[in-house]
């Protein structure tokens, strides 16, 4: 089945795209569950950790969207066929790498304000979430910097022209 028709993307999981949306997937899962089972008594450090479960939570769930997007290659459906794709990439991208910069500053601060309360275990969990923040930050950059520099994401359509052959 070629890339430019709806169906089951079997090459998805070796591409550069499917390991960087899978790496993404498990690094944002595994902070999301730390930043939730740390679960701060103090109730000032409750509520400013809440941003970092989102930015986590939102990085999940829509990698999963996109992962689900790419796997079944519903970017060539004709409603979908004309959407900016690179551009679509390159933004979304951007986005996260904020989101999660900000969430990656705030987890750091709440370890720090929770190292002054004793509460270490729950000072090394948001450590963690700070950390793992800090990894998707620089691999959303990486990623968006790689396709603005010219590498087509696996929803662009590929085009078979006579020009374009190689010699």
């Amino acid at each position: 089945m070629s890339r430019n028709s709806v169906g089951i993307d079997r090459g998805l999981i070796t591409s550069r795209d499917g390991v960087f949306k899978g790496i993404i997937l498990v690094v944002s899962l595994v902070g999301w569950i730390l930043i939730l089972a740390s679960n701060p008594t103090h109730f000032i450090i409750t509520q400013i950790a809440t941003y970092v479960s989102f930015s986590l939570g939102f990085t999940f769930v829509t990698m999963l969207i996109s992962l689900f997007i790419y796997f079944l290659q519903l970017y060539s459906l004709p409603l979908c066929n004309r959407a900016p794709w690179k551009l679509l990439e390159v933004v979304y991208s951007i986005v996260l790498a904020v989101i999660n910069f900000i969430g990656m500053c705030i987890a750091a601060a709440v370890a720090a304000r929770l190292s002054n309360t004793g509460q270490n275990e729950k000072q090394g969990l948001n450590a963690a979430c700070a950390v793992l923040s800090a990894f998707v930050t620089v691999m959303f950059l990486i990623y968006a910097l790689m396709v603005f520099r010219g590498e087509e994401p696996r929803s662009v359509k590929t085009t078979h022209s006579a020009t374009n052959v190689p010699t």
